[in-house]
């Protein structure tokens, strides 16, 4: 079993806290081409293609036609987990770190302790310092750190994985949308995960086209591109 870390929005992480989100698309950096009817699933392998292989496949059933002749999935197989990076607020201080070849100075983050907080719960700078940090430097203060640099020791969700498979993105049906965290009111009104707009009455699909627009961008959705569709399970 391994365990591989994954960019997440914090309404997402809400959204797996809450038991709601089960499932997440991920756009294939390779896109098969030409397009093939199909991605068949070869677990064992064959000749060489190895194991837990994606094979691209026509109409026909015809295989080794396309390029790239097999596609594994970054994110591991089923039973391997994810662990997941969001935004956070962690307590340090910004500190000199020599010059860029332009000759202006730089900075860098020097955490003062280990202090953090999680921008999903927490949008807002947090006005207090930590209760347990005896201030050392004048300087230290709440600094809003991006999912990337999120240190795995600040994790507080990691998944496993379930099942995995890859569709292009418009195939997506309306269990799925449910499992991406799309959520619905007692008078069937739809909004994404974590929008702030009003409740509308939208479709499952719209409602999860505009979650993957809010991520991706405006015209993301009209590219339906190949997604790696991975579902998986609430470890810690």
């Amino acid at each position: 079993m391994k365990s591989r870390p994954v960019l997440m929005t914090g309404t997402n992480v809400l959204g797996i806290l809450a038991l709601r989100k089960t499932k997440t698309r991920r756009i294939l950096k390779i896109q098969p081409t030409p397009n093939p009817a199909r991605l068949e699933f070869w677990e064992k392998g064959l000749g060489g293609v190895p194991a837990n292989s994606f094979i691209p496949t026509s109409n026909s059933g015809k295989v080794g036609i396309f390029e790239p002749l097999h596609l594994q999935c970054p994110f591991g197989v089923v039973g391997d987990r994810l662990w997941i990076r969001e935004t956070i607020w962690q307590w340090g201080r910004w500190v000199s770190n020599g010059k860029t070849k332009g000759g202006r100075p730089k900075r860098k983050f020097v955490s003062c302790g280990f202090n953090v907080r999680y921008v999903a719960n927490h949008p807002n700078r947090p006005a207090d310092p930590p209760h347990d940090r005896k201030i050392v430097h004048a300087d230290e203060l709440w600094v809003k750190r991006p999912a990337i640099h999120m240190p795995r020791a600040a994790c507080r969700v990691e998944v496993e994985l379930t099942s995995i498979a890859a569709e292009r993105l418009h195939d997506i049906r309306e269990a799925d949308c449910f499992a991406e965290g799309i959520v619905i009111d007692p008078h069937h009104l739809w909004r994404p995960l974590g929008s702030k707009e009003p409740m509308r009455p939208l479709t499952p699909h719209q409602a999860f086209q505009s979650l993957w627009e809010s991520i991706h961008g405006d015209d993301s959705w009209d590219e339906n591109p190949w997604v790696w569709v991975l579902g998986f399970r609430l470890v810690t």
